[in-house]
Order: structure tokens, then sequence, then C-alpha cells
């Protein structure tokens, strides 16, 4: 009986640390950011993405301008694998996954592109991936 109350205590901390260090996330990336560097899946680097895409974190939101229009999206962040996983809701239902990491005003985000493509062991983008490098917006 005491194993399953030690076991049961060691599952609830682990829970609460994970709670924990996802809040922190989470709140490292409110406010607004300006894509600083983008690549394709080929290697191609994207300029008319850089300096000019910007989104706004706000909660578990995201709102970014898209041909002329706002746009929302949702997200939850999970911190208890590696790389770190992001699941995003964007605005038609359709669900997109991706990994990140945050580095003080710097935020790597690597969209998982691949077909049936499993999550990543390691922090790099596949043949398929995005790669957005954001930087925080200071007034």
């Amino acid at each position: 009986m005491l194993s399953r109350t030690v076991l049961l205590m060691v599952v609830i901390l682990a829970v609460h640390a994970s709670v924990a260090a996802s809040a922190r996330d989470l709140e490292a990336m409110q406010g607004e950011w300006v894509v600083d560097h983008a690549e394709s899946p080929t290697g191609e680097i994207l300029k008319a993405y850089e300096g000019t895409m910007r989104h706004t974190v706000r909660g578990s939101k995201a709102y970014h301008s898209e041909k002329g229009q706002t746009v929302e999206t949702s997200f939850v962040l999970d911190d208890t694998n590696f790389p770190s996983r992001q699941l995003v809701t964007r605005h038609k239902g359709q669900i997109g996954r991706a990994i990140y990491r945050i580095d003080g005003d710097k935020q790597t985000v690597i969209v998982l592109c691949g077909p049936d493509q499993d999550w990543p062991t390691e922090f790099k983008p596949g043949p398929f991936d995005l790669v957005l490098v954001f930087r925080r917006v200071t007034q």
C-alpha cells in the first residue's frame, strides 16, 4: 500500500512540474513577435516573411494578418517531451504540429509538414518542415 501512495505522489509531482513548466513557456510567449528568419523545406530563404510577418500571442491564442484579415489560432504546449511540442488549431479547424524553443526574446518554431510524420526526437527540421525564427517586438 505504501508503494502505491509513493507512486501516486511521484505522478502528482511530475504532472505539477510539467504544468508549471508549460505555464512558464506560455508566459514567455506572450506579446508581439516578428519573423527574423524563415526557411522552406527546400532550404529556400523566405525573404517575404522576414521582418513583415508578425503575430501577437494573448493567453493560448495567436493572432496574425493573412490576406488583409486577422486570423486567430489557438494552441496547446507540451514540454514533457524533448523537443517541446505545440499543437495548433488553425482558423479552419485544421490541426498543425510544431516543435519549439524559447530563448529570451527569440523563439524558434519548426512546423512539421511531413505526411504521417512522427514527433522528432531532436530539435532540427525534417525534409518537409518549415523553420520560423521570431524575435520579440520591443516598444
